[in-house]
């Protein structure tokens, strides 16, 4: 069914003052949830509301704890998130390391003790929005296996990068393995398969059939080895700089990952002008060469920008059952 952004977004909005949130925070991580749904993204919108009101109530996200900062080392910082929502913390770390990066050009924050971020692209706009190039990546609990094992070691350890573009930012958003867990359990919930492999299934054999995957869950690592030693080399720079836990010792609810949010400033309008320039003229390239084969391209992004214009025009698409589920919390 259809339904209007401001709609759900009352919804959610009024569900987590019930839980306990002060105005500002319940207003932030609504707009988060209702953003995420009418971008496309219901996996880590609308369909993860349940569960995340679920993890307040059993505790998992703290809403009598602050953000915390424990280091400075100049154009870094460390931070502990103290188990609150992963969503407002993840955007106060993104905030502070563009604080960061406009005193010293770049700014990294590592935090740790934080929970799920829902979807790692909010923090990509939210940098490439106010002008700023960014990268950053969050640990998970153990949900893929290192290349050549059958057991569960490693994370899918999504990362984000993002540039300011006209006339929408450019953002890239992708976990480790090839398809996420959120996205194979909606395809999953449709009865859809996925176009291409994303895991193994009994027999050890790669399969589409996103039911098989999440039962065996040994999901399939982007760039097979590749992808595997990415994951490791992310999770270790996570823990390492935030002083938090690595994948090895998260919990399933994830109440303790480690994250990092790295942002790149301009110098001045003219510099972030020049960005722009040099961006539009790579995409241009891109499109001339590929449009000169009759192909359409596609840039990190824009299938969300697609979706959110779709969603604003006729409403945001979601699914009545999980709708009636969230107003039945």
């Amino acid at each position: 069914m259809r339904m209007e952004y401001q709609k759900l977004h009352q919804l959610f909005m009024g569900k987590l003052l019930k839980e306990g949130f002060e105005l500002e925070s319940a207003n932030l991580l609504a707009t988060i949830f209702a953003d995420n749904t009418r971008d496309g993204i219901a996996s880590h919108g609308i369909n993860r509301f349940p569960r995340f009101i679920t993890q307040i109530r059993d505790h998992t996200i703290r809403l009598d704890t602050r953000l915390e900062r424990t280091a400075t080392f100049g154009a870094w910082e460390q931070w502990d998130g103290n188990h609150r929502a992963g969503p407002l913390n993840a955007t106060k770390s993104m905030a502070r390391a563009m604080e960061l990066a406009h005193e010293h050009g770049m700014g990294m924050v590592a935090l740790s003790n934080t929970t799920h971020w829902m979807r790692g692209a909010t923090y990509g706009y939210q940098a490439a929005e106010a002008g700023c190039a960014a990268l950053c990546w969050t640990n998970t609990t153990a949900n893929m296996s290192p290349w050549g094992t059958h057991t569960h070691a490693i994370g899918n350890n999504p990362m984000v990068m993002s540039v300011p573009a006209q006339p929408e930012p450019i953002v890239l958003d992708m976990a480790m393995s090839q398809y996420s867990y959120g996205k194979m359990e909606l395809l999953r919930e449709t009865g859809e398969k996925l176009p291409y492999p994303g895991g193994f299934d009994h027999n050890g054999v790669p399969t589409t059939d996103p039911t098989e995957i999440l039962s065996t869950r040994q999901v399939l690592p982007i760039g097979m080895w590749k992808g595997s030693g990415l994951a490791i080399l992310l999770d270790l720079f996570a823990a390492m700089f935030s002083g938090g836990a690595g994948t090895v010792d998260i919990p399933v609810a994830e109440p303790n990952c480690s994250q990092i949010f790295i942002a790149i400033s301009p110098r001045d309008e003219s510099q972030l002008q020049t960005w722009t320039a040099s961006i539009r003229h790579t995409m241009e390239r891109i499109k001339t060469l590929c449009g000169s084969h009759g192909e359409t391209v596609r840039f990190p992004g824009d299938r969300s920008v697609r979706q959110r214009r779709e969603s604003l025009e006729q409403g945001i698409d979601v699914a009545e059952s999980m709708l009636v589920r969230v107003q039945e919390l």
